[in-house]
């Protein structure tokens, strides 16, 4: 099993805690992941992370070499989707790029998905297939899906 952890980021670089969170229990239940965070700090490094980030929340224009850079970025994120059997789809507020990561993993690979958040919204609730509010529902959820023998969980 390996995971995409989906989230909000345009607009709110500084509100990223959840990954860590989410990292740890994937970690602890040996589940191999991918964060498009990590991705984008790789290919084009915190400050253009950053950069487009403010762009993707209209806080400051485009330019054509950001138009360029997100084509890149989504084109580059669809790829890793296409890889993950699952994905953690962290919600709190509408997200453009979230939204569309969970549509895509969904309804075109139609593969599982796991909401979190409090108050899903709309869409959320029709392509969710495990609803967790918290990150201890979470790991049981995560729990429940690992393949195990005789009772003991065999991942890894």
């Amino acid at each position: 099993m390996k995971v995409y952890i989906a989230g909000p980021m345009a607009g709110y670089m500084g509100e990223q805690d959840y990954r860590d969170k989410i990292k740890k229990i994937l970690r602890k239940l040996k589940i191999k992941y991918i964060c498009p965070l990590e991705l984008d700090m790789i290919d084009i490094g915190e400050e253009e992370t950053n950069r487009i980030s403010e762009v993707g929340n209209g806080r400051i224009k485009h330019t054509d070499k950001d138009i360029l850079m997100v084509k890149e970025m989504i084109a580059r994120d669809r790829k890793a989707i296409d890889e993950c059997s699952l994905m953690i789809v962290y919600t709190p507020h509408p997200s453009y790029g979230t939204d569309m990561e969970a549509f895509y993993h969904s309804e075109i690979n139609n593969r599982p998905t796991i909401i979190f958040s409090k108050t899903p919204k709309s869409w959320m609730l029709g392509i969710g297939d495990y609803f967790v509010s918290n990150y201890a529902e979470l790991e049981r959820v995560l729990e429940s899906m690992l393949p195990t023998v005789d009772g003991v969980i065999v991942n890894g």
